[in-house]
C-alpha cells in the first residue's frame, strides 16, 4: 500500500518538559492504525501537532506526498487530513443538521447537496430524529456522533480520532466501528486515540504505543500488546515506586471478583472502624449505566486506590460518592450516617475532601483565596491558620505564590493547590482523581512525597490513579475496575502481581 501520513522524528517541549521525542511511524491508505498509551503519553499533543494546532520542535510531517510544513488547520483540512476532539464542540446556533451541512459547503457543494449528504451521514449515525434539533439537547453520546458526522462531511482522507469512543454505549459503539471499517474498505484511513483496548485490538491493522513522549511498541496488534515494554507503560516497574510505609496487610491474598466482593471474604479482612461504605453502587449518565453494583470501603486511616483502565468507572464512582451524580442503586454511606440522596454540599461538610480530575482551580483567583474557598465549612473555618501551615508546611512551593492568581501556576503547582485546597476542609477522608495526570515525572514524585506525609499523619485517602505502581507503593489496598465493575481486590502488594490488573488495562 501507499503511504499516506508519514511521521518523521517529530519532537515538541512546552518549557523544560518534553512531551514528544523523536517520534516516528506512517499510516497507509485504506487502513486503520492504533495509537494508545497511558495518560500523558502525548498522543493528543501528536495529534494537535499532525493537524498544526502546534508547531513541532522538531521533525517533519508529510500527507499524500507533500510536505505539511507551515500548513494551518484550515488547509490541512482541505488536503483531507480532519479530526475529532475528546470533548464534542458542536455548533450551538446551528441545528444538527445544519452544523454538518457546513463542510459540505466548504467543499463548494450547492445547499441542495449538502443537506442531503448531511442528511444521509445523520442517518448512518442513527441521528435522523435529531437532525433539526439544537445540539443543546442532545446527550454527550450523541454530541460525539454529530462531531463525526461533521468529520465526515468533508469527504476525508485520513481521519484522526481523539477518544471518539469514550462514553459511547453499546449500541453508539457499534455504530461508530461499522462506519469506520466500512469507510477504511471504501479508501479512507484512520488513526484511532482511544483508551477501549478492546475497540482498538477490533479496528486496528496496525497498533502504535507511545509512553512519556516516546513510542515503545509498533505492529500487529495482538503482538504488540503482550509486548513487556508496553506492559510496563501501562503498569509501571518497581523502579518508579514511592515508598510508603504500611501496616500489616488486612488479608494475605487478593480477592477475585466476578462482581462484588462475597460476604465470606469481606469478613476475612480485620477491620478498623469503617469510614466509608459503599455497596451495590450502580450509576451513569444520560441512561447510560457506567458503574454497575459495586461495594467499597474505606478504613480509619487507611489509604485505598482504585485502579483500571481510562473509561472504567473510577471518576464516575468519586462522583457518586461527592453526590455530583445520584446513585441509581446501592447506597454511600461516611461515618454511619447514610449520604446516598444527601444535596451536593453535604460531603464536604461532614468531612470529605475532594481532588477532582483537571484540578478545577479557580483560575482568576489567588493561590491563597482558592484556599480559602477551600475552608468553607464551619469547622474548617475555626482551623483556618492550622490548615494553612499545615498546606504550606507539604507544599512549600506554594509559600511565594500566594498572592499570584491560580492560572500563572505550573501545572504540577496547581495540583498542589487542588489538594491544598482539599486540605483546608479539615477532611477526615480525601478523594483524590488522577493526581498525577499530565505532570512531569519529577513533579509526581514531590506530589507523592506530600501524599505519603499524609498517609503517615494518619490521614484517610481514596485514591484513583493510572500511575499504577505508585498508587500500589501508597495504598494499603487496592481495588481494580474493568467495566464498571469491580473485578479484583486486596492488599496493594499482591493486587500488584495479580494477573487481572494487567488484564483491567490491557485485555489480555
Amino acid at each position: 500500500m501507499t503511504v499516506l501520513l508519514q511521521v518523521e522524528g517529530i519532537a515538541k517541549s512546552f518549557g523544560a518538559v518534553r512531551s514528544l521525542v523523536d517520534v516516528t511511524f506512517s499510516v497507509e491508505d485504506h487502513s486503520i492504525v492504533g495509537l494508545i498509551g497511558p495518560n500523558g503519553a502525548g498522543k493528543s499533543t501528536l495529534i494537535n501537532i499532525l493537524t498544526g494546532v502546534y508547531a513541532s520542535g522538531a521533525g517533519s510531517v508529510q500527507f499524500a506526498g507533500s510536505s505539511l510544513g507551515r500548513r494551518g488547520t484550515v488547509e490541512r483540512a482541505r488536503l483531507g487530513l480532519v479530526r475529532t476532539f475528546q470533548r464534542p464542540t458542536p455548533i450551538l446556533d446551528l441545528s444538527c443538521i445544519e452544523g454538518v451541512m457546513v463542510g459540505g459547503l466548504v467543499r463548494g457543494l450547492s445547499v441542495g447537496k449538502a443537506r442531503s449528504a448531511a442528511l444521509d451521514i445523520l442517518t448512518s449515525l442513527g441521528l435522523r430524529e435529531a437532525a433539526d434539533q439544537s445540539p443543546r439537547k442532545l446527550p454527550t453520546g450523541h454530541l460525539k456522533l454529530l462531531d463525526f458526522a461533521r468529520v465526515l462531511m468533508l469527504s476525508p482522507r485520513l481521519v484522526l480520532l481523539d477518544e471518539l469512543m469514550a462514553g459511547l454505549s453499546f449500541s453508539e459503539l457499534e455504530v461508530v466501528i461499522g462506519t469506520i471499517e466500512r469507510l477504511a474498505d471504501g479508501g479512507a484511513s484512520f488513526l484511532v486515540v482511544e483508551h477501549l483496548l478492546d475497540v482498538i485490538k477490533r479496528l486496528s491493522r496496525h497498533l502504535v504505543v507511545m509512553d512519556a513522549g516516546i513510542i515503545v511498541a509498533a505492529g500487529k496488534p495482538d503482538e504488540v500488546i503482550r509486548d513487556p515494554r508496553v506492559i510496563e507503560a501501562y503498569l509501571g516497574d518497581e523502579a518508579g515506586a514511592t515508598p510508603a510505609e504500611t501496616g500489616p496487610a488486612p488479608v494475605s491474598s487478593p480477592i477475585t471478583l466476578s462482581n462484588k466482593e462475597s460476604a465470606s471474604a469481606r469478613s476475612e479482612r480485620v477491620r478498623a472502624r469503617p469510614m466509608l461504605e459503599v455497596n451495590d453502587l450502580a450509576t451513569g449518565y444520560e441512561g447510560v449505566e457506567v458503574v454497575h453494583g459495586v461495594d467499597l470501603s474505606v478504613d480509619e486511616g487507611e489509604t485505598v486506590c482504585i485502579l483500571g483502565a481510562n473509561g472504567a468507572g473510577k471518576s464516575t464512582i468519586l462522583r457518586a460518592i461527592m453526590r455530583q451524580l445520584s446513585c441509581w442503586r446501592g447506597s454511600v454511606r461516611f461515618l454511619g450516617e447514610d449520604m446516598t440522596n444527601a444535596r451536593a454540599f453535604v460531603p464536604a461538610h461532614v468531612g470529605i475532601g475532594y481532588v477532582p480530575e483537571g484540578r478545577g482551580m479557580l483560575a482568576s483567583l489567588s493561590v491563597r483565596e482558592n484556599l480559602e474557598m477551600g475552608a468553607h465549612p464551619r469547622d474548617a473555618r475555626a482551623a483556618f491558620a492550622r490548615n494553612l501551615d499545615r498546606v504550606l508546611g507539604l507544599f512549600p512551593q506554594l509559600v511565594p505564590r500566594l498572592g499570584d492568581a491560580a492560572a500563572n501556576l505550573s501545572g504540577g503547582q496547581q495540583q498542589m493547590l487542588a489538594i491544598g485546597r482539599a486540605l483546608m476542609s479539615s477532611p477526615k477522608l480525601v478523594l483524590l482523581d488522577e493526581p498525577s495526570l499530565g505532570l512531569a515525572p519529577q513533579i509526581v514524585n514531590q506530589v507523592y512525597g506530600a501524599l505519603t506525609e499524609l498517609k503517615l499523619s494518619g490521614q484517610a485517602i481514596l485514591l484513583v490513579e493510572q500511575a499504577v505502581v505508585k498508587a500500589l507503593a501508597l495504598s494499603d489496598r487496592a481495588y481494580v475496575v474493568d467495566g464498571g465493575e469491580i473485578v479484583l481486590t486486596g492488599p496493594s502488594d499482591k493486587v500488584r502481581n495479580d494477573k487481572l490488573l494487567r488484564d483491567a488495562y490491557l485485555g489480555l
